[in-house]
């Protein structure tokens, strides 16, 4: 268990300079992370869909703890235009959606891109997002309403992205690499 917890915060390895064509992939995945919320900003479903897959490639292609950033910034996006137009609740939500991509992005860096490890990325981190949602219920800082989005839907996202992902990989393989 100790092994466990110094390698879990062992982060030196996290802090080497990227080459250049990680540099250029985060900053693609940074960039998208940040202009989907923008495009979409009611379309649940799409937008996470879209941010899923996004986190999907990031485990898979950024090394480190770097792979974590775009588990914050598509919410941040969405918690300033909520501000802009007076809907708070989704501020009390983003420790509860920090912990669920993050939950996506380490189940899939820990396990790989095997289907079994994203059906399980997808399984946990609605688990997680939904009981953190249900202990905001509890303690009356969110409405109710929250549930369904941040628990049933969040599976839906999460595989969809994960489709999405495949999809596109398989496009690539298939159109523009042969």
């Amino acid at each position: 268990m100790k092994h466990i917890i110094k390698k879990m915060f062992d982060f030196r390895e996290s802090f080497t300079l990227l080459s250049t064509n990680e540099n250029l992939q985060l900053s693609i995945i940074l960039a998208l992370a940040i202009t989907f919320p923008i495009l979409l900003p009611h379309q649940q479903l799409i937008l996470g869909s879209f941010i899923n897959a996004l986190l999907y490639v990031a485990a898979i292609r950024i090394k480190g703890i770097k792979a974590y950033l775009p588990a914050f910034l598509p919410s941040l996006v969405v918690a300033a235009l909520s501000i802009l137009f007076a809907k708070s609740s989704i501020i009390a939500m983003l420790p509860i959606i920090w912990c669920g991509n993050c939950v996506l992005v380490y189940i899939t860096k820990k396990f790989g891109k095997d289907w079994e490890a994203i059906g399980l990325a997808s399984l946990l981190k609605p688990i997680v997002m939904g009981f953190g949602t249900w202990m905001l219920i509890t303690t009356r800082i969110v409405p109710a309403k929250m549930l369904v989005p941040f628990f049933g839907l969040q599976f839906v996202t999460a595989i969809c992205g994960a489709l999405l992902v495949s999809l596109t990989l398989f496009l690539y393989n298939t159109l523009i690499k042969s």
